[in-house]
């Protein structure tokens, strides 16, 4: 309910009524129109998502490029890898940072579906 009081108060701001005044409008009568809420709240969730989504999307492609920057900065740089908090094969700093690059892009494909070949 909680969604269609929200659009039915957006509305009447739009038509320039005082929100509350649900005569013109009402949540429940037109918003909600014997709609469950069990379809509307899960609608207006993935709304806000998707919106939010692309901010996101946004952040998580500098990071990605961060992590690209630190690869090659740190290309020559040799450190003992780890593994189980035990030393394993010593590896280049900047393959680490590669490896969290290659996982950005993975999810990156995952979430936007382009080029993704992995199963959902």
């Amino acid at each position: 309910m909680n969604t269609n009081e929200v659009l039915a108060n957006r509305a009447l701001e739009i038509l320039g009524a005082p929100k509350g005044t649900y005569k013109a409008i009402s949540p429940n009568t037109h918003v909600n129109m014997a709609q469950s809420t069990n379809d509307a709240f899960p609608t207006g969730v993935h709304i806000a998502t998707l919106d939010l989504l692309k901010e996101m999307l946004g952040e998580l492609r500098n990071l990605r490029d961060a992590f690209a920057a630190k690869e090659k900065e740190y290309e020559g740089i040799i450190k003992m890898g780890r593994t189980h908090l035990q030393d394993a094969v010593p590896i280049r700093l900047g393959q680490e940072f590669g490896a969290y690059r290659r996982v950005l892009d993975r999810d990156i494909k995952r979430i936007t579906g382009i080029g993704c070949t992995c199963s959902r």
